[in-house]
């Protein structure tokens, strides 16, 4: 399955440079992506959404899947530890799930939406720019989603907590003067 979406994504990234472009079939070009056919950026539009499309359906069939669990395990709780823990867990599980699917979709709807709006009508200053910076946001979201994932674990959140805690003390140290903790040093032989 990965080599067929390599393949497919390889095969899409290559069409303007094998001739569907603009300068070659003399159309009208992308005034978002230089030498870009209108019609071959519709494409990648739709097939970007539709990918869009099949990943947001995957999150909600695992919601679901977690939802019908906890059910079921709400509905057959005889012993209450590790069932209690287990659904906590797939409680979780399903508010990370529904963050990062909440991030993919903020980051990219912009841009696609931008993009049809390119396609049909033209683009001023302003949207133009606004169109960079939502550019930004689809490649900052493979940057969130490690960030959401370690935030959402309890370990290494508060692992982050103690190490930010150490580095919050320890100027406090480092502020005090030399001479001060010589005279204190000094002071401690003395006595």
């Amino acid at each position: 399955a990965l080599g067929v979406l390599w393949a497919t994504c390889a095969a899409t990234a290559s069409l303007p440079l094998l001739g569907w472009n603009c300068c070659t079939l003399n159309s009208t070009c992308s005034e978002l992506f230089p030498f870009v056919d209108d019609t071959y950026l519709l494409s990648w539009i739709c097939f970007i959404m539709g990918l869009l499309g099949c990943i947001v359906c995957a999150y909600a069939h695992v919601l679901r899947r977690a939802q019908r669990h906890v059910a079921y395990m709400e509905k057959h709780q005889a012993q209450l530890g590790k069932q209690n823990t287990r659904m906590r867990m797939d409680i979780m599980l399903a508010k990370t799930l529904v963050m990062v699917l909440t991030v993919l979709v903020l980051c990219w709807s912009p841009v696609l939406v931008l993009m049809v709006y390119s396609v049909f009508a033209r683009l001023s200053a302003h949207l133009r720019k606004v169109f960079a910076f939502c550019s930004t946001l689809c490649l900052l979201n493979s940057m969130v989603n490690p960030i959401i994932y370690a935030l959402r674990s309890k370990e290494l959140s508060s692992s982050l907590r103690r190490v930010f805690s150490r580095i919050r003390r320890q100027p406090k140290a480092s502020e005090e003067s030399p001479e001060a903790e010589s005279s204190h040093k000094t002071s401690v032989v003395e006595t």
